[in-house]
């Protein structure tokens, strides 16, 4: 289980994940690394020696490329940032365009698909 924290300020040495730099923050949630010898395995979020650990247990022993991604000391503490709620609503996404054009793209593609097909038989 993931335990967040909230603070008003941003940690300095976690890495930052979902900031783009132009909006305003509230604050920020924290997840501090995992305590103890063993954590459930997350490759999403495997600091740099924990995926060297796995390349040189590929390399060497295969069959134990797995057990780095179990151990806490490869996983490093993170952050994401908390908007204002006005903020995090203020922009608008045109959906149904968005869909309208997959739609007309993919009946193309398959139409010019099946032109070949058609064409070569």
């Amino acid at each position: 289980m993931k335990r967040l924290r909230y603070s008003s300020r941003r940690h300095p040495s976690y890495k930052i994940y979902g900031y783009d730099g132009k909006k305003n923050i509230k604050g920020w949630w924290l997840r501090d690394p995992p305590g103890g010898c063993f954590t459930r395995s997350d490759p999403i979020n495997l600091s740099d020696r924990g995926w060297i650990q796995v390349f040189c247990c590929l390399l060497f022993c295969w069959p134990c490329t797995c057990v780095p991604c179990f151990l806490s000391c490869n996983y490093d503490g993170y952050q994401f940032p908390n908007y204002d709620e006005d903020e995090q609503y203020s922009y608008n996404i045109p959906v149904a365009t968005v869909l309208h054009n997959i739609k007309i793209d993919f009946f193309s593609y398959i139409y010019n698909i099946l032109n070949v097909l058609e064409k070569n038989i």
